[in-house]
This record gives structure tokens, sequence and C-alpha cells, in this order.
């Protein structure tokens, strides 16, 4: 594994970056960093409720869908 700060350029962390691993959901990882940096800008309100029925449903993956809450803020949701 290899983790680096791109704005910085920095190694933010490494280990057994010799090995190859099996990676589920890495897609999410642009999003979820996208997300923090919205909520950081103030771009996105954390706190912003998003009801279920409002998204299409994802079949792959995912714990919404298995929850009973019909609706949750985006912080939950990240």
């Amino acid at each position: 594994m290899h983790v680096a700060d791109l704005d910085r350029g920095t190694e933010v962390l490494a280990g057994d970056a010799h090995l190859t691993l099996p990676v589920g959901g890495i897609g999410v990882v642009p999003l979820l960093i996208e997300t923090a940096a919205q909520f950081e800008a103030g771009t996105l309100d954390p706190l912003e409720i998003i009801d279920k029925s409002s998204v299409a449903p994802v079949e792959v993956g995912g714990l919404w869908r298995h929850l009973k809450a019909p609706a949750l803020p985006v912080c939950d949701l990240a």
C-alpha cells in the first residue's frame, strides 16, 4: 500500500507496496475525498438530509440499502 499527499508531494502511508492485494470499492475513494473537500470549503452542507427514495438503488454494495432509515444527512452517508 502506498498513500501520498498529492498537494504536498509527501508520503502519508506505505507498507508492503510490493504485494498485490484485491481492492473493492476503490472508486469510492475519490468521491469521499471530494465530499470532504466540499464540506471543508462550505459548498456542501454535511447536515443536508438525503431521502433514500430520491436516489437510484444500488444493487452491488453499500450499507444504506440494508438500513431502515428513510433519510440520512450527507455526513452519515459519506
